[in-house]
C-alpha cells in the first residue's frame, strides 16, 4: 500500500527535476531531454521493482505530470513505460548511458525497440554518432540489417556509410524538438515566431549550433517583386542565408513550387 505523503514527495521531486532540466534546456535541448527521461525512467524503476508500489501507479504519475506541464508532450502513459525500459536496458552497461544521451529520444526508442542485443545496440549507437544519422537514416540502416552484415563481414569500413560522401547537409537535422517554447496547442505562426525569437539560445542548439540569427520579416527584394522571410539566418559552415518560412500544418505542394520560383528568379 503506497502512503499519501510517500507518493507527494515523489511526485514532488520529480517536479522539481523536470522544472531544473527545463531551466538548463539551452545547454542541449535533445541531450537534456533523454537525461530527463532516463532519470524518470530510474525513478520508476526503484518505485515499480524495487519499492513494489504496483504499475497502476504509472498512470497516475502520467496525469498527474501532464497537469503540471501541459506544455510539455512527453509524459504520456506510454511513453513512461519506454523511460522505464530505456533506463532498464542500460542501466547494467554504464558506459553506453553517456551514448544514449547524445543522441535524441526518437534515435534511442529505434534502438531500443527495434534491435535485439546489447551488442546491437552499442554498435547502432557508436555508429550513428559517429556518422551522425538522422532519425530515418538510422531507421534505414537497421532495417537494411547492417549490424548483421557487419558482424558476417568485419568490414565495418566497406559497409558503413560515411556521411562526409553526403556532403555539408548532413548537419541538417530531420526533425526538432520545441517542447522549450511553451506553445498552447492552437498556437498559430505569428506566435511560434515570437516563441522563437524569445528563446533564440535554445533555438540555436535545436536547429544547429552553426546558425547566425540575422532578422525576423526580413524584407528580400527579388526580381521586381517583394518578400517577407518569416526568418533569416546566416550558417557560417555552408556560408550561406537560409531563409526559414514558418507554415502550421501539414506541408503543401504549393509551398515549394512558390520557394522553387523565388529561387529560379534569383
Amino acid at each position: 500500500m503506497i502512503k499519501k505523503n510517500e507518493y507527494s514527495a515523489f511526485l514532488g521531486r520529480l517536479k522539481r527535476e523536470i522544472s531544473f532540466a527545463r531551466q538548463k534546456a539551452y545547454q542541449a535541448v535533445n541531450k537534456q531531454l533523454t537525461e530527463l527521461y532516463l532519470l524518470i525512467g530510474r525513478g520508476m524503476h526503484e518505485k515499480i521493482e524495487v519499492s513494489k508500489w504496483g504499475e497502476g501507479i504509472v498512470e497516475t504519475l502520467a496525469k498527474d505530470l501532464q497537469k503540471a506541464f501541459p506544455d510539455m508532450k512527453g509524459f504520456s502513459k506510454e511513453n513512461l513505460w519506454r523511460m522505464k525500459k530505456l533506463y532498464e536496458t542500460y542501466k547494467g552497461y554504464p558506459k553506453l548511458s553517456p551514448l544514449v544521451t547524445e543522441l535524441s529520444w526518437t534515435h534511442n526508442l529505434l534502438i531500443l525497440f527495434q534491435t535485439q542485443s546489447i551488442e546491437e545496440k552499442e554498435f547502432y549507437l557508436k555508429t550513428c554518432l559517429k556518422e551522425r544519422w538522422s532519425r530515418r537514416e538510422l531507421e534505414r540502416q537497421i532495417n537494411s540489417s547492417l549490424y548483421e552484415r557487419f558482424m558476417l563481414s568485419k568490414k565495418a569500413d566497406k559497409l558503413i556509410p560515411h556521411t562526409k560522401e553526403k556532403g555539408f547537409l548532413a548537419h541538417f537535422k530531420d526533425e526538432y524538438v520545441f517542447d522549450f517554447l511553451g506553445l498552447k496547442d492552437d498556437f498559430v505562426e505569428k506566435d511560434l515566431r515570437k516563441a522563437i525569437l524569445g528563446n533564440l539560445k535554445q533555438f540555436f542548439l535545436e536547429f544547429g549550433k552553426y546558425f547566425t540569427f540575422v532578422g525576423e520579416e526580413q524584407k528580400l527584394t527579388v526580381g521586381n517583386e517583394d518578400y517577407k522571410v518569416d526568418l533569416l539566418f546566416y550558417h557560417r559552415l555552408l556560408r550561406c542565408l537560409v531563409a526559414v518560412e514558418l507554415k502550421i500544418g501539414r506541408f503543401k505542394p504549393g509551398y515549394e513550387r512558390r520557394n522553387n520560383n523565388q529561387i529560379k528568379q534569383c
